[in-house]
């Protein structure tokens, strides 16, 4: 069986092999180009998912640092400064569970006191 193809106003004939290439090859054109939209589709729609953040609202944040203070049971924290002359030379800092207090160069935490160096 033939198959015709006009070319340029004017019929030729084509062979069935020469037909059946062309059409397979067009074929393959248009389903590779399905595919690559395909996945084209498929990262845009990945990269708008990953880009709408988790910003939680001031609300959220107060209610998780609250939470995590109950389940953490009574505890404080203090901190002072260390000083050499009128500048800052390091820290001092402690972790408690009932008692927390802090003053020129000293804290203190359950009894415990630490001291500037």
């Amino acid at each position: 069986m033939r198959k015709y193809f006009f070319a340029q106003k004017r019929i030729v004939l084509l062979p069935p092999l020469l037909y059946n290439l062309k059409i397979n090859f067009i074929k393959k054109k248009i389903l590779g180009g399905t595919a690559l939209l395909a996945i084209a589709a498929v990262a845009a729609w990945n990269m708008n998912l990953n880009s709408q953040g988790n910003d939680l609202s001031d609300v959220s944040l107060a209610n998780v640092e609250a939470l995590a203070q109950e389940s953490g049971g009574n505890s404080c924290s203090a901190s002072a400064n260390c000083y050499y002359g009128s500048q800052i030379e390091g820290s001092v800092s402690c972790t408690g569970t009932s008692t927390c207090t802090s003053g020129h160069e000293y804290v203190k935490c359950d009894g415990n006191t630490s001291k500037c160096a």
